[in-house]
C-alpha cells in the first residue's frame, strides 16, 4: 500500500511535468488512478484482516491517528516552505509502516502508520502542485479511491 503511494506520488509529479508529451500524461493519469485503486482497496482489506485477530475488550486508539493527519494538511495548507518536512516524516512513516508489519503483534500500528504516512506524502505533493494538475488528479484520485 505505501509503494502503491508512492506510485501516485509519482503518477502525480509526472502529470505536473508532461504538459508536451501526451502520451506520458495519460500513463501518469493511469497510474494516479490505478494507485489510488490499490491504495484504498489495500488499507481497507489490511485493516479488514487486522481487525479478524483483534482480542475482545482491546482498546482502538485509531482515532488518535486523525490528529498527524490534520497537522499534515494544516502544514501543507499553510506553511508551503515546510512541505519537503512533511515528505520526509511521511516517508519515514512509510519505512515504519513495513517494520510494523513484520510481526503481528505490531501489525495494527503498522498499518496505521502507513495509512498516515501515504495520506501526508499525498497531502503535501497536492499542496505543491499547480492548480491545473490538482483538478486534474482529484478526479481521478476519488474515481480510483
Amino acid at each position: 500500500n505505501a509503494i502503491s503511494g508512492m506510485t501516485a506520488i509519482g503518477g502525480l509529479l509526472l502529470m505536473q511535468r508532461s504538459s508536451e508529451s501526451l502520451a506520458a500524461h495519460i500513463l501518469a493519469m493511469v497510474a494516479v488512478c490505478a494507485s489510488a485503486v490499490n491504495i484504498i482497496g489495500g488499507f481497507v482489506v489490511s485493516r479488514r484482516m487486522l481487525d479478524l485477530f483483534k482480542k475482545p475488550g482491546e482498546k482502538d486508539y485509531s482515532p488518535l491517528m486523525l490528529l498527524p493527519g490534520v497537522v499534515f494538511v494544516y502544514i501543507s495548507a499553510t506553511s508551503p516552505e515546510l512541505l519537503n518536512p512533511v515528505l520526509s516524516v511521511s516517508a519515514l512513516l512509510c519505512i515504519a509502516a513495513i517494520g510494523g508489519l513484520a510481526a503481528m503483534s505490531t501489525a495494527n500500528s503498522g498499518c496505521k502508520f502507513g495509512i498516515v504516512g501515504v495520506f501526508g506524502a499525498l497531502v503535501a505533493t497536492f499542496a505543491s502542485l499547480p492548480s491545473g494538475v490538482v483538478a486534474t488528479a482529484t478526479p481521478l484520485m476519488l474515481v480510483g479511491g
